[in-house]
């Protein structure tokens, strides 16, 4: 699963809680910029789930830019910056 070896390195990085589903999700510095927000993204790893997170918002944003589509899924879920982006880019790159 994507979610299944977080460590706990990332957990504190990252500000990691789980929901009342299990489902890590990214609260940290959000909950501090954002405190209304009470949905926040879901965390996903590098991975074949992520690949297909960032190939579904790409498809259906018209294959608009990496900056584009990168800020649309940031909107649900949260692929940390380091990979992510460049997970993205690699990605688009396909398509």
């Amino acid at each position: 699963m994507a979610q299944s070896s977080i460590t706990q390195k990332e957990i504190e990085h990252w500000g990691l809680r789980k929901d009342q589903n299990g489902i890590w999700r990214c609260v940290g510095r959000l909950r501090r910029m954002m405190p209304q927000i009470e949905d926040f993204p879901y965390f996903i790893k590098k991975g074949k789930l992520a690949e297909l997170i960032v190939k579904y918002y790409h498809e259906n944003s018209f294959h608009a830019s990496v900056h584009y589509t990168w800020t649309k899924m940031r909107q649900r879920y949260w692929i940390p910056t380091d990979i992510g982006f460049h997970t993205d880019v690699h990605i688009l790159r396909k398509y």
